[in-house]
């Protein structure tokens, strides 16, 4: 999988960039155990996070603005696949790791059948 996408300003020639460079000027990807991107994070911006369920749905995104405030946007699927609900979750003080997010994801009810 694409890791990293090194831009000529980072002077990537020379060798993989420092961390200071990564972060101001590199593309940056990680991906799951399925092979589906989990985090990235563009020049001049902070870490995305993406939370998938069992059938390879985003039901959970963060930006860097919402991880401050313990925040994430959700999204619930019918049976077919379709977009029934989408919201913000407040987590209030308590800030959640993805990982922890996934493992209640994948604990859940992969859709809803009402």
């Amino acid at each position: 999988n694409l890791c990293y996408v090194l831009p000529p300003k980072s002077e990537a020639d020379s060798g993989m960039p420092g961390p200071d460079k990564q972060n101001a000027l590199c593309y940056q990807y990680r991906y799951d155990e399925r092979n589906r991107m989990s985090a990235k994070k563009v020049p001049g911006k902070g870490w995305e996070y993406q939370v998938y369920n069992q059938l390879d749905q985003v039901v959970a995104s963060q930006d860097a603005e919402q991880r401050k405030k313990n925040q994430w946007q959700v999204t619930k699927y019918d049976g077919l696949g379709r977009v029934i609900m989408t919201g913000l979750w407040n987590n209030g003080n308590t800030a959640i790791d993805p990982a922890a997010l996934k493992a209640l994801v994948y604990a859940a009810p992969q859709y809803d059948s009402r």
